[in-house]
Parts: C-alpha cells; structure tokens; sequence
C-alpha cells in the first residue's frame, strides 16, 4: 500500500525527549516500562499540536531536569492523543477499495 512506502517524519524536538529520555533508563527515579513506552510514543509522526505541547513540556523540563516529570507529563500525553498512526498490519488499519473514494476537485491546467 502506498501509505506503507511513505517515509514517517519524526519532528527534531521528539528525537531530543527520546534522547533525553534514553539517558535517564537506568535513573531510579524512572519507571523503566513506562519510559519504553514514551519512547515507543515518541518514535510516531505527531500533529503540530502534539508537537507544540512537546516543546513546552521540553521548556519545563530544562528548567526543573525531574526525568520522573517528564515521562509523566508524556504518558499523559500518549493517553489524551492515543496512537498517532496504527501499526501496519495491526487490526485498526482501514483497507480502503476504489468504491470507497471519491474525486472531490479536479483542476486540469495547460501552458
């Protein structure tokens, strides 16, 4: 399916919190499963609102540096927006036929 073949696009700001993130596995404060989570979440393309509230949770955390904060404030985040894009072959996935489609604008323009 073309969907499939489409690179994922994953915002600099998500690859900063997953870096962040992966160095505090090992901090006792940190719920190991949880942040794997986080991190599974944060390898997902995001909307721009998702994005957005990201960059202020990474504001908050540079002023604070609590990892234990951060990955709830995220967790928080993964269960308000869900999952962003399902799993290829997970059973969300919609299969759409031609029937299912419909040519809404059609523009033809010559030089």
């Amino acid at each position: 399916m073309a969907l499939e073949s489409v690179p994922k696009v994953i915002n600099p700001i998500q690859q900063t919190i997953a870096t962040l993130i992966q160095g505090y596995l090992n901090h006792p404060d940190v719920d190991r499963k949880e942040a794997l989570k986080v991190l599974k979440y944060l390898n997902r393309p995001m909307a721009g609102t998702q994005v957005k509230e990201l960059r202020n949770i990474h504001r908050e955390f540079q002023k604070n540096m609590i990892p234990k904060a951060l990955i709830e404030k995220i967790s928080k985040m993964r269960e308000k927006y869900g999952t962003t894009s399902p799993e290829s072959g997970s059973p969300e996935r919609i299969d759409l036929k031609r029937e299912d489609l419909q040519l809404i604008c059609f523009d033809y323009l010559c030089g």
